[in-house]
């Protein structure tokens, strides 16, 4: 999934899909009769974000969310990690969609998490954002034309081979 929300450099958009099936295609024969959560199911969903800029907003255009802003080594707020929360009252009827918008999430960077059950555990993921021009590939109508001098002399050759 691309985080990046619109080629926006400063902006990350998560979204959790609602249902996937219609919006890619005919229902695979497998899920036909597969089962589907009862109306009554409520979701919960918590997401932890931590930048090594600053977090400048946190929203959600599809739900409203809690925000909670953890607390430094120093005691502050922390300007770096926040937390959304949103709990469902009613059956997920639409995507949930989530914006952050930081410093720096542009910037290469290197990201490692530690299995806290296990400890012996670490994914790990680093990111380049490109930021150099691509050389532009000329299409076929800026290509030179092609060279009739070596086709005109291949055609003699032929025709002396022949005649």
């Amino acid at each position: 999934m691309d985080l990046l929300d619109d080629g926006r450099p400063d902006h990350i958009r998560l979204q959790l899909p609602m249902a996937i099936f219609p919006r890619y295609g005919e229902i695979p024969q497998a899920m036909i009769d597969a089962f589907t959560a009862n109306p009554g199911t409520r979701v919960q969903i918590a997401v932890d974000v931590q930048t090594s800029g600053v977090i400048q907003d946190i929203r959600s255009p599809t739900h409203p969310i809690s925000l909670m802003r953890y607390k430094s080594r120093t005691g502050r707020k922390s300007e770096r990690r926040m937390s959304a929360t949103w709990s469902s009252t009613t059956f997920l009827d639409k995507d949930f969609v989530l914006t952050v918008h930081a410093r720096g999430l542009d910037q290469p960077r290197c990201f490692a998490e530690v299995d806290p059950r296990r400890g012996d555990t670490i994914a790990m993921q680093l990111l380049f954002v490109p930021k150099f021009k691509m050389p532009r590939i000329p299409s076929q109508e800026d290509a030179p034309p092609p060279i009739t001098r070596l086709t005109n002399d291949f055609q003699y050759l032929q025709l002396r081979e022949h005649g």
